[in-house]
């Protein structure tokens, strides 16, 4: 007998609910009415309730989603920024491609368990960047993968030509790259040595968290994505490494996992 599969997404940051369908159903209103009080109307919430989750996913985005003005011949209004477009087309696209899925499906009893085996498998990686297939270059056995970032920052994956294939990557797509935090090395931009790492992305220090072995260290690059690194609080020191630091964020090609968005 076959199973009946559905579905919702919700997108959390930090621990916080960031996205879901009302939230983007909001969002979509703000720009088709340019108000909120009538995107709250249409949704039949209130103007306080309306106003909270704006609050909310303005606090929790590294950008902001809306913008509003005050005053004038119109009485004032709100509109989208390109952040937040961006994220309602990302979403409904993840929508689109869940709904594919569930029509698709058609598990048998004796597969369920492997299939939510595979279904609730989570990356517990910190850093996940979406970029665009620069250029794919082979040899026997691993391709090297090149990937345009956020402002004008490339970096390079090496994986085995059989998950090039099987993730069908294509020069022009854009896919995840993956980095876990501690595979993140941190250098100083004044330090004189020289690296062979095959990723080096320059930032600045941008918030230093300390536990009692480790310090997370968060690095903001000039296409503002945070790439976070775990070091020795012993390496911390002997860096002096703080707040506002110009450094650079160093990793090899080898420990970049990609994905593909579906």
């Amino acid at each position: 007998m076959a199973l009946k599969i559905s579905g919702k997404i919700w997108i959390d940051k930090n621990s916080k609910h960031f996205l879901g369908s009302g939230r983007i159903e909001l969002l979509e209103n703000i720009e088709k009415f340019g108000s909120i009080s009538k995107a709250a109307k249409a949704m039949q919430i209130s103007y306080k309730t309306a106003w909270d989750y704006i609050n909310e996913m303005n606090n929790i985005s590294d950008e902001p989603i809306i913008i509003t003005s005050v005053g004038g011949k119109s009485g004032g209004g709100a509109k989208l920024t390109a952040k937040g477009k961006e994220l309602v087309h990302f979403f409904r696209n993840l929508e689109k491609h869940l709904g594919e899925f569930i029509k698709n499906s058609n598990i048998e009893n004796n597969n369920f368990i492997n299939f939510m085996k595979r279904m609730g498998l989570k990356t517990s990686a910190r850093n996940q960047f979406i970029g665009k297939v620069v250029s794919i270059k082979k040899d026997m056995v691993n391709c090297e993968v090149q990937l345009a970032l956020k402002g004008n920052i490339n970096i390079k994956a090496i994986i085995t030509k059989e998950s090039l294939k099987n993730l069908k990557i294509r020069e022009n797509d854009e896919i995840i790259a993956i980095i876990k935090a501690s595979s993140v090395m941190v250098m100083k931009k004044n330090n004189n040595l020289l690296i062979s790492s095959d990723n080096i992305v320059p930032g600045i220090v941008s918030k230093i968290n300390k536990g009692a072995i480790n310090a997370e260290v968060s690095i903001l690059t000039q296409g503002g994505d945070t790439i976070t690194s775990i070091i020795s609080k012993n390496s911390l020191n002997a860096m002096d490494l703080r707040k506002n630091d110009e450094v650079y964020a160093l990793f090899n090609a080898s420990n970049v996992i990609l994905g593909v968005i579906l």
